[in-house]
């Protein structure tokens, strides 16, 4: 069932009911006369509030509750009193919440929870009033916990007192003594001094006036006893959250005697280089450094916080992770809305906050329970759905919290029930478009939504094809629209409510025409002053009205004036083009079509498109007014900035710049984010003469720097900064020698004249007094020290006035070590499966010697497979060829003489689509010759592998692999085969990460005998015929001729004073066996060549002459005995010839085997040797 028809209210959609102040909790001490608490409601346009208050959701009245009667319980302000003379009221505890409700003539919202909280509780209890007593030696650490027993809520500052005078145990400035926020004492290092009892108390906050209640704990005695040790930290903050717009407070509590000085700044984990924080506005210390406050918090604020603890022990430094949050807003909030009874509707609730938001609904100011199936709640935010509505009229609440806090909005939800009927006039001529879809207007709605029938030229339309689509509006779709739709519609509808048969029915004529409409319109855009710009405005009509189109442009709803505006009037185009354009151009601009139908009078397809147009530039300068040194440690600078320079762009701040009498470019001193700030106050280094710029910023940029104000600060003192990036280098040819090295201060650091720098250094692990040098360079050679052992340096810069109390340290060895950094800034471009590498070399200070090899490890992210390879020291690789649409990390470290770096921190790629792994493809052998000594092939491949690995096998056999051949060869040859063999040939094209692509495999049979080539020329018949022909004469000669032809033997000319060597008879079967399959070994194969004198007699014909070989483009040449030299090898793969053995892994199971990447691996030579007694061949490189 659903609700009884009702009147149909008018409701005010849009508006969002909220409480803009909520009730506060109350804090009592002692006897109180009365407490108070308050709220407001947002103000609505035609309704009024009426308040009530509840406790534990009890509305509130007249009637008293235990010791408690109540005032106001009906107003927006609720006055708790006592009833008897007791000043007291008892409603305390946890269960004791007190909530507002505000409610109009559609519903109740309810405020946050507020308690009164009575303060009076014992703080310290049992074990924490025990005295206790504990002995340390002097220089150790020390930490008192405060252990008192928090009453919930109520807020209170830890105290700690000196128990035998009473007075306040306070934090010292240079941070020996410190208490943390939960309000434990640290003490960094115990002097005798400290020696004394202790206790610590509770001061509630609450109520302000009330300040003179304190609860003590019981003592805790410090009995002190000499020791030194260097710096550690008690406690950090390691990992904090902060609010986008709120501050935060990150602390690094440290121990150590001497007592360790801290400093801050923010570390880069890609540069690995750390900036130095100085106190401003934006960053504030206490407690002697031990916590820095970091203000005014923007995203870009979240990082690393690097704290370092130094003393003359030594130094420590911990990182603090800063994460943070945005501020809870609203993305998407609840306001008034209503829709029809049964029907389905989702009332909006998205907000941004720090995850995980909390979202609760309430209805009438009850919590909304989720148990009833009719409602859910989105998984990722607060987007209410209720079905199948019915009674849910009432006040709806979305509330939304996160770790900081909480906003709610509400609105009223009206369930409607109502006839169906048509909300609008149903126009009777209608007009649409060819194309994708169109809407034929029936504004019929009703509670429940009722059921529509359409008529297409007195035919029922059916809703269930794809070409028709009845829409909650009750508007009929209609896709892909053609002329043919054109004609008479009829819409009809009714519900429950309807009496029955009865429908609402109304028609129309739909005509259709081509599109009519704007193509390209203004949109918003930005120039700058001064330009002058074209804006487009391109329509399209049907064929039948394009006399009939007209358009306007207007700027902020007006028609354009003055001679600035001209607009080309010419179908299609009706482009607005704006000269000169100034401020006042600024603006809406709407571009409007009209076109009129005569076929159809009265109507006209009207289209619009609009437009921002803002003509800006940078802000004017601002102007320097005032400027002066009030003292040595603050300058106050003064400046103007007249309304309307903004040049229409929002101002976003103010920046200070200066340039120094030691570096004369200007740069950005600090940045002043509330714009309505016309002076500031500027802490200066000594010893420098500022001249200080002010600059302005908006959305363009920044302005121009403002007139110049020189100030000089004449005042000195010792440096306050420590030199950077210290460390050594030993001398291998003498390691009695350390070069120490590091990047000297600025002019703009000296904070007065005479700088140079300490350095201090004496052997690890002693209390040796240091051996002090002064230096004026940025590095230093010490002679004389032992060979092989670890020294310890500081350094610090020292000027006239003194010497630095800030400065670094290093531990260096005369010997090279391993590098401790890691190259940085690595890149990933990949392209499809081929990826190009970049990286910037490992920071001088972390080599530890010189980089001589580059590591890289790329690696499959799942399952994990490294691969790794070696180059020699350098910032970029390429590899080819990885498997596609897959998941890699790459590192890379750095190696210098001692051995290996860490890697750097992994970089993520993903390969593309693509897969540029192929396979070569294997041609015919190249020579028309194939004998048992040579058989020479070539391939082609369309990618690019590692390098090549060329095999053979007999058939059915083993695969034989040699040495591998580099990735731009194309050709290999194969010698010492058997005669009267078939052999199969193929080429492996190896990839990164053990991808092994093969060719094609080519069968090839040798000659039956050693030696057997084609015969020559002039022992071919028809050359025999040819010379008897010619006479008698001649025999002698050809007999001669023929004679000579004869003694030629195999590829290389045999001399005339030795015959040739005998050919082998055949080999006696053997059945020896090779991997199961029987055949008869092969004899070794001979070679010989023999020299006559200093010539060689070659045949031109023979491809396997040494001539040919040589004169073969890309071919080796050969020395004199026959070997190859290396000449058509790949340079490029020099770089590659340093991989190590660990570089190139073929896969596990692979027929191929191991696949190495060292220097002896890749060949610069293809001649292959072939030995088939023990089945293999060589490449010669």
């Amino acid at each position: 069932m659903w609700p009884e028809i009702m009147q149909i209210n008018v409701t005010t959609d849009g508006e969002f009911y909220h409480f803009t102040s909520h009730p506060a909790n109350v804090y009592i001490a002692g006897s109180e006369l009365e407490v108070r608490m308050s709220c407001t409601a947002a103000p609505l346009s035609n309704r009024a509030w009426i308040y009530s208050w509840r406790l534990n959701n009890q509305y509130l009245s007249n009637q008293p509750i235990g010791n408690a009667i109540f005032i106001g319980y009906d107003t927006s302000v609720l006055t708790i009193r006592p009833r008897s003379s007791i000043h007291d009221i008892t409603i305390f505890g946890n269960n004791n919440n007190f909530t507002c409700v505000a409610t109009n003539n559609n519903g109740p919202i309810t405020s946050n929870i507020a308690r009164v909280l009575r303060i009076g509780k014992p703080y310290f209890q049992g074990n924490s009033l025990v005295n206790t007593a504990v002995t340390y030696v002097t220089g150790q650490q020390a930490t008192i916990i405060c252990k008192y027993t928090p009453f919930p809520e109520i807020p209170v500052t830890l105290l700690w007192y000196y128990t035998n005078n009473g007075l306040p145990l306070s934090t010292s400035s240079d941070g020996r003594i410190s208490i943390s926020l939960d309000g434990t004492v640290y003490f960094a290092n115990l002097q005798f001094s400290d020696a004394a009892p202790y206790r610590c108390a509770v001061r509630p906050d609450e109520p302000r006036t009330t300040t003179n209640i304190i609860f003590y704990s019981g003592n805790t005695t410090l009995n002190i006893t000499p020791r030194y040790f260097g710096p550690e930290f008690f406690k950090t903050s390691l990992n904090a959250r902060g609010r986008v717009g709120s501050s935060v407070t990150l602390e690094c509590i440290a121990r150590g005697r001497p007592t360790p000085s801290i400093s801050w700044c923010i570390y880069n984990p890609n540069t690995q280089l750390c900036n130095n924080i100085q106190a401003s506005a934006k960053y504030t210390f206490n407690q002697a450094s031990n916590r820095l406050t970091i203000n005014s918090l923007i995203p870009q604020d979240a990082g690393t916080y690097r704290c370092t603890a130094r003393s003359t022990r030594g130094s420590k430094f911990a990182n603090n992770n800063l994460q943070i949050d945005p501020q809870l807003t609203w993305i998407t909030r609840f306001t008034s809305m209503s829709g029809s009874v049964e029907d389905t509707v989702t009332l909006p609730c998205v907000a941004l906050g720090a995850p995980p938001l909390k979202y609760t609904w309430y209805k009438q100011a009850i919590l909304l329970p989720m148990t009833n199936s009719r409602f859910s709640m989105a998984t990722t935010n607060g987007n209410l759905t209720i079905r199948s509505l019915n009674n849910d009229t009432g006040v709806y609440q979305c509330k939304v919290e996160d770790r900081y806090g909480s906003i709610a909005s509400g609105g009223y939800f009206e369930v409607k029930v109502f006839a169906a009927r048509f909300t609008a006039q149903m126009p009777k001529q209608q007009i649409i478009q060819v194309g994708p879809s169109a809407q034929l207007i029936c504004p019929i709605d009703g509670g429940p939504k009722p059921t529509i029938d359409y008529f297409f030229n007195g035919n029922r339309i059916n809703l269930l094809s794809n070409k028709y689509q009845g829409l909650r509006t009750g508007n009929l779709l209609i896709r892909n629209v053609v002329t043919s739709d054109g004609g008479n519609y009829t819409c009809r509808g009714r519900n429950r409510i309807n009496p029955s048969n009865q429908y609402v029915t109304n028609w129309a004529t739909v005509h259709v025409y081509a599109p009519t409409k704007i193509l390209d319109g203004p949109t918003t855009r930005d120039f700058r002053i001064g330009s002058t710009v074209t804006i487009p405005c391109n329509v399209t009509a049907d064929t039948r009205i394009v006399n009939a189109v007209s358009v306007a442009w207007q700027k902020d709803g007006q028609p354009l004036q003055g001679s600035k505006y001209v607009v080309r009037n010419s179908y299609p185009n009706y482009a607005l083009t704006i000269n000169n354009a100034q401020i006042p151009e600024s603006g809406n601009y709407t571009c409007t079509m009209t076109a009129i139908i005569a076929q159809v009078p009265g109507q006209r397809i009207i289209d619009s498109k609009t437009g921002t147009i803002n003509f800006n530039a940078i802000p004017a300068a601002p102007r320097l007014i005032y400027g002066r040194l009030i003292n040595s440690s603050r300058v106050f600078l003064n400046w103007t900035f007249a309304s309307g320079n903004e040049n229409n762009s929002p101002l976003q701040k103010f920046v200070v710049q200066f340039k120094s009498n030691y570096i004369a470019t200007v740069r950005s001193l600090l940045e002043i984010s509330n714009i309505n700030q016309r002076s500031v106050f500027i802490i200066p280094s000594p010893y420098m003469t500022y001249t200080f710029y002010i600059a302005a910023q908006n959305g363009v940029g920044l302005s121009q720097s403002s007139n110049q104000w020189e100030i000089n600060n004449p005042h000195t003192s010792v440096p306050t900064d420590a030199p950077t990036n210290l460390y050594s280098v030993a001398d291998l040819t003498d390691l009695t020698k350390l070069t120490v090295v590091w990047t000297p201060l600025t002019g703009e650091q000296a904070n007065g004249p005479g700088l140079t720098y300490l350095l201090r250094y004496r052997i690890s692990g002693t209390v040796n007094s240091y051996r002090e040098i002064d230096v004026r360079a940025s590095s230093y050679t010490i002679t004389g020290l032992q060979a092989r052992t670890r020294y310890d340096f500081n350094l610090r810069a020292r000027n006239d006035i003194g010497r630095s109390t800030t400065f670094i340290d290093h531990i260096g060895c005369t010997c090279q070590e391993a590098p401790i950094g890691t190259p940085f800034n690595v890149t990933v471009l990949v392209t499809n499966t081929n990826v190009v590498i970049n990286w910037l070399q490992i920071p001088l200070h972390l080599q530890r010697g010189t980089i001589k090899t580059n590591k890289v490890r790329i690696a499959r992210a799942t399952p994990y497979a490294p691969d790794t390879i070696a180059i020699a020291a350098g910032t970029s690789i390429i590899i080819y060829g990885l498997p596609n649409n897959t998941n890699f990390t790459v590192e890379i470290n750095g190696i210098n003489s001692v051995g290996e770096g860490p890697y750097s921190i992994a970089k993520a790629f993903r390969t593309n689509g693509l897969d540029t792994a192929h396979a070569p493809s294997l041609a015919n052998p190249i020579s028309a010759d194939i004998t048992n000594v040579t058989i020479a092939f070539q391939w082609t491949i369309s990618g690019q592998p590692f390098y090549y690995q060329p095999q053979y096998r007999l058939p059915n056999a083993i695969w034989q692999s040699g040495n591998n051949l580099t990735r731009q060869s194309t050709r290999v040859v194969f010698t010492k085969l058997s005669p009267n063999t078939a052999y199969q040939f193929r080429v492996n094209a190896i990839y990164f990460i053990g991808r092994n692509i093969s060719s094609n495999i080519l069968t090839v049979q040798t000659k039956s005998y050693t030696g057997q080539q084609v015969t020559p020329w002039y022992q071919q018949a028809w050359f025999i015929i040819v010379i008897v022909i010619a006479g008698l004469g001649l025999v002698i000669a050809i007999v001669v001729i023929l004679c000579k032809g004869r003694r030629k033997a195999g590829k290389f000319p045999v001399p005339k004073d030795k015959q040739n060597p005998p050919i082998p008879p055949p080999p006696e079967t053997n059945n020896e066996e090779y991997d199961t399959i029987k055949r008869p070994p092969l004899p070794h194969p001979q070679t010989e060549t023999v020299h006559q004198g200093d010539d060689v007699l070659l045949d031109n014909d023979s491809i396997d002459s040494l001539e040919q070989y040589a004169d073969l483009p890309g071919l080796s040449k050969f020395n004199e005995d026959g070997s190859f030299i290396g000449e058509y090898g790949d340079k490029d793969m020099d770089r590659y010839s340093q991989y190590n053995r660990d570089s190139v892994v073929e896969q596990a199971g692979s027929q191929y085997g191991t696949v190495r990447d060292d220097a002896s691996y890749h060949t610069n030579h293809n001649t292959l040797d072939v030995n088939d007694n023990n089945t293999t061949f060589s490449t010669f490189v």
